[in-house]
């Protein structure tokens, strides 16, 4: 994908993210209310490489960067050990209902599985 087509992805997904931050009441430290995709975009692009301690204060800049990262493959996360991070960190407590609103709230598989015989996939 070409840089002008991942510009236009990230946007996209800053644009979605912005809104679901917005729907539990967050905006990101730092960063004007007002501020439209394309300095979100170079606001992101700016920070192409850091880290981010998981405590309470941080809990909009831990959502953001978790919406982000899937809404916009070129996003990547990773724990201190570089695996992959793609859900809200367990030991981080958050009510469920804002994890909920935001998209983030881990589904739970066990009435599913148990409605199965075991025969089947899930993806």
């Amino acid at each position: 994908m070409d840089a002008a087509a991942q510009q236009t992805r990230l946007e996209a997904a800053l644009h979605r993210v912005a809104k679901s931050l917005a729907r539990v009441g967050w905006t990101l430290p730092g960063v004007e209310p007002d501020t439209d995709n394309t300095g979100l975009g170079s606001w992101v692009i700016a920070q192409a490489t850091g880290s981010l301690t998981l405590t309470a204060s941080h809990r909009p800049l831990i959502a953001f960067w978790l919406l982000l990262a899937r809404a916009c493959p070129c996003v990547r996360l990773a724990d201190d050990q570089g695996r992959r991070i793609i859900a809200w960190p367990p030991h981080l407590p958050m009510d469920p209902a804002v994890l909920e609103k935001l998209g983030l709230k881990p589904k739970d598989l066990r009435q599913l599985l148990a409605a199965t015989n075991g025969d089947d996939w899930f993806f």
